[in-house]
């Protein structure tokens, strides 16, 4: 209140006054009060009255007061509540508007549609949920337009396609919850570095929580760019209950502060970043690319300080590194090569890679798994790594240049093809002389490289 004083002018009807408060010079902070006015019109004096004898006559007809009044449309809201626990812990949950949400929809000025799920009241609150009605989910279904839930430091993104393959009956709940750190225990050998909150997602149909889902849902999450030391060593982990440790995910940074990643499971989510290096590779040509991908878990040395660039990978150790990129789905079916024990160490990732299709094609009875792999297997494998993480096959891809290699001949004719696909995709090249050299091996270094070539192009980074 500064005490200075402003002339109005009042029209007969009513008047409505906005009237913003804000504290001096911070002019972003402020309460806006509706103020009416009602202006009643002029009473005319009472006339002489008539002349004796004459004839009747009335009063002055005073005429209604003239309103230049228009018509309020109210616009709909979402509905929002502040709930309380008996720890005082604040979740703030949201109600979407049927009509708001339709108008935004069909709203064909706007890109997408963005739902707010805070305001000026989220400070100090914890979880926060989103809730949409059978009726709501429909016109989703039903649009071409993706919906944005943003939530102060995460952003869902859903559409049609996602809400047909979760199968939804009924009411959805999008809910997200801070974690405090402290309640984390992890038992990991190498640690990390938090670079953002750490967030429980979860989704619900009515009551039950969808744990893991037949799709992937995009999520970006907010960190503190100011923390990180290397961008390309920041990643998305989630926080596995079982081992107490932080799994990699992946995710591409959009701009600074935010990173984009595909959730095919809810869980408890963070931004972090490892720093992990070895005595042996301080000299290397691949130093940066074997740091990047032990930052992320999803290479480890011979030892806490060797990483033995120059020996050549088996087998067992590239079908590892590819079931840790890609976060395969868990098989419990039983491999049946003749040379595989089940108490294997490689055991797990390989049933999980050959349930996903990625062995398809390089191996039948007999796994090999520790002799250095063929560059031609590993072509076919990266390629079939692709074509699982985009759900996509050879009928898919279309090469626009006559890529041949002096020995194609000494490529197996079947994987010829994914040969010269892994090429187009720039995952494995030939040599100077234009040779694949299919039956050779690849070193960790080489394979380090490769791994990150892929990782970049499946936007895992």
């Amino acid at each position: 209140i500064t005490g200075e004083t402003q002339t109005i002018s009042l029209e007969v009807g009513t008047n409505t006054i906005y009237v913003k408060v804000y504290e001096n010079g911070h002019e972003e902070n402020n309460n806006i009060y509706e103020i009416q006015v009602t202006r009643l019109a002029e009473v005319a004096p009472p006339s002489d009255p008539p002349p004796s004898g004459g004839g009747g006559g009335g009063g002055g007809f005073i005429p209604p007061p003239s309103t230049n009044e228009e018509e309020v449309i109210v616009e709909p809201e979402d509905e929002v509540i502040i709930v309380e626990d008996e720890n005082g812990n604040k979740t703030m949950e949201t109600e979407i508007s049927e009509d708001k949400l339709f108008d935004l929809l069909n709203d064909a000025s706007l890109e997408f549609a963005e739902i707010l799920a805070y305001n000026n009241e989220s400070e100090g609150i914890v979880g926060f949920n989103v809730n949409f009605s059978e009726k709501a989910l429909s016109d989703i279904k039903n649009s071409d337009k993706i919906v944005k839930v943003k939530f102060k430091n995460v952003v869902f993104s859903l559409n049609s396609k996602i809400l047909e393959t979760l199968n939804v009956k009924g009411e959805l709940r999008i809910s997200t919850q801070n974690i405090d750190s402290g309640i984390i225990k992890s038992n990991e050998a190498i640690k990390g570095n938090g670079v953002s909150n750490i967030f429980d997602l979860n989704i619900f149909n009515d009551d039950e929580r969808l744990s893991k889902i037949n799709t992937e849902i995009p999520i970006t999450l907010i960190y503190n760019d100011s923390l990180v030391n290397n961008s390309e060593k920041a990643a998305v982990f989630y926080f596995n209950d079982e081992t107490n440790e932080w799994k990699y995910v992946g995710g591409k940074i959009s701009i600074d502060g935010e990173i984009i990643f595909k959730a095919r499971h809810f869980s408890k989510y963070a931004v972090r970043e490892y720093n992990k290096t070895f005595e042996d590779i301080q000299n290397h040509w691949a130093k940066n690319d074997i740091e990047i991908l032990a930052s992320k878990k999803i290479t480890n040395g011979i030892s806490e300080t060797e990483f033995a660039p120059n020996r050549a990978i088996s087998n067992a150790e590239f079908v590892v590194l590819l079931s840790r990129v890609l976060n395969l789905e868990k098989s419990f079916e039983n491999v049946d090569y003749i040379d595989v024990p089940s108490t294997a160490w490689y055991n797990e990732n390989l049933k999980d890679a050959k349930n996903s299709n990625l062995l398809k094609g390089s191996y039948e009875s007999y796994f090999y798994p520790n002799e250095p792999i063929k560059r031609e297997n590993m072509a076919n494998i990266l390629v079939n790594a692709y074509f699982y993480h985009t759900n996509t096959d050879e009928s898919n891809i279309y090469i626009t240049q006559n890529i041949r290699f002096n020995d194609e001949g000494n490529i197996l004719q079947s994987l010829r093809n994914k040969v010269k696909i892994s090429n187009s995709l720039g995952l494995i090249l030939g040599d100077d002389l234009g040779n694949f050299n299919p039956q050779d091996g690849a070193t960790r270094a080489e394979v380090s490289a490769v791994i990150k070539r892929l990782l970049k192009l499946l936007e895992l980074m």
